[in-house]
Order: structure tokens, then C-alpha cells, then sequence
């Protein structure tokens, strides 16, 4: 990978290929990822954070939890914080043969410091499905509780949003006609405005063009290197 001087990182997403041969060879692959995750480390500025995207692998008749080992190895080896485990949904496709199709994969949220990582939830919060209905009014009890007036029992700014990222459809009762998965560039856009400040660096092993668009479209500079 390129080897950054000094802490000039404020945010690294590395995007772990699909892992396939014996389980022997897919363990020793995440292994000599070892030193890409030590140097982000060194590279990172305090307020940083380190998203790892990854997807489970089937090998020797088994499951092999790919993001639970990379997260497992990154959180012995480093000195990051393992924060949070985001599950992405994806649509699915028509079944050919007898395989399954998957349905998801999982991002690896690691911050280097545990109270100084840049972390605003609010520039992803969420629509309220009823703005007076989803969690209602109260007048008394200790949630929401305010004995000169009636209190909504909402964020003003919107939901929080959860750690599984999918989109809902509903009808104007509420119920859900549908889901639907967020693009990559939609995930990317998140995830970027989550744990990033414009003009600020990101490193990364993703060159699709719809990461760099949305890099460029947020201001952010990017900073590319080899897992």
C-alpha cells in the first residue's frame, strides 16, 4: 500500500475482495492484510475512522465469517476500536443452480481513538415514518417528559438510523409495501458524510467510479492504495 507520512488520514474504507479456495487459504489471506490495517492506524489523525467493507465466505462445505475475522484480527493486532458492524441489504437476483443468492454483506466500523473519532449521526438521520404517530405523545413518565407542556417523543432532526441500511416503501397508514436496497454510491455517500468533514482525506483501496464521484461531490480527497 502507499506508506501516508504522518497522521494525514481523517477516514479509511478498504473493500476486501470476495475470498474463495480452501478455508485454509482464505485465513491465510486476511492474515497478510495484517500490515495494511497497522499502517492506517499510524496514518490516521485522532478524529479518524476505518470502515471495512467484506462478505462471508463459503469454502470446504462451510461458512467462513470473513468480516468477523477481519474485524477479530484488526481489533487484536491494532490498536483501533471495533465500534460497530453495519449490515448492508442488497436485492436479489434470479437463482441459477443450486446456489443461494446473497442477500447482504457487512461494513466493519473501527474508530482509532474512542471518544475523539468524528461521528455526526446527524447528517444521515432519517424521516419519521409518522410525525406524531411513530412514537406518539406523552405527558408523564420519565421518557419525554416535560410537566408544562405536551412533549413529542421524537428527534426533531429525524430518525436515528439503525446499522442495517435498506429503504422501505410504505403506504400512508404506515404499513410497508417494499424494500429496496441502497446503491453503493448511496452507501458510500452515508458513510462518508457520517465520519468526514469536507476537504478532509479519505485512503482507500475502492476506485469504482461512483466512490470517487461521490468523494468529489462531498469534497473529500482521496488518497488511493493497494490492500
Amino acid at each position: 500500500m502507499v506508506y501516508l507520512e504522518g497522521e494525514s488520514l481523517n477516514l479509511a474504507f478498504v473493500k476486501v475482495p470476495q475470498l474463495t479456495g480452501h478455508r485454509q487459504e482464505i485465513e491465510a489471506r486476511i492474515e497478510r492484510f495484517g500490515p495494511t490495517w497497522k499502517q492506517l492506524f499510524k496514518s490516521m489523525t485522532k478524529e479518524g475512522s476505518l470502515w471495512v467493507f467484506a462478505r462471508n465466505s463459503f469454502a470446504d462445505g462451510e461458512l467462513v465469517p470473513v468480516p468477523l475475522h477481519i474485524g477479530t484480527r484488526i481489533a487484536h493486532d491494532t490498536e483501533f476500536v471495533w465500534k460497530n458492524i453495519f449490515t448492508i441489504y442488497r436485492e436479489q437476483t434470479a437463482i441459477d443452480g443450486k446456489a443461494f443468492v446473497p442477500a447482504y454483506y457487512q461494513v466493519l466500523f473501527f474508530a482509532k481513538d474512542a471518544k475523539g473519532y468524528f461521528f455526526d449521526k446527524n447528517a444521515i438521520k432519517e424521516p419519521h415514518v409518522f410525525k406524531e404517530i411513530e412514537w406518539g405523545r406523552r405527558t408523564k413518565g420519565s421518557s419525554g417528559y416535560d410537566p408544562t407542556r405536551e412533549k413529542l417523543r421524537y428527534g426533531e432532526g429525524g430518525r436515528d438510523p439503525g446499522n442495517v441500511l435498506y429503504k422501505v416503501k410504505r403506504k400512508e397508514d404506515g404499513s410497508i409495501l417494499s424494500t429496496e436496497a441502497y446503491t453503493d454510491e448511496e452507501v458510500y455517500d452515508k458513510f462518508m458524510r457520517l465520519s468526514s468533514k469536507k476537504t478532509q482525506t479519505i485512503g482507500t483501496n475502492i476506485e469504482e467510479p461512483s466512490f470517487l464521484l461521490v468523494a468529489a461531490r462531498l469534497g473529500r480527497v482521496v488518497e488511493v492504495f493497494e490492500l
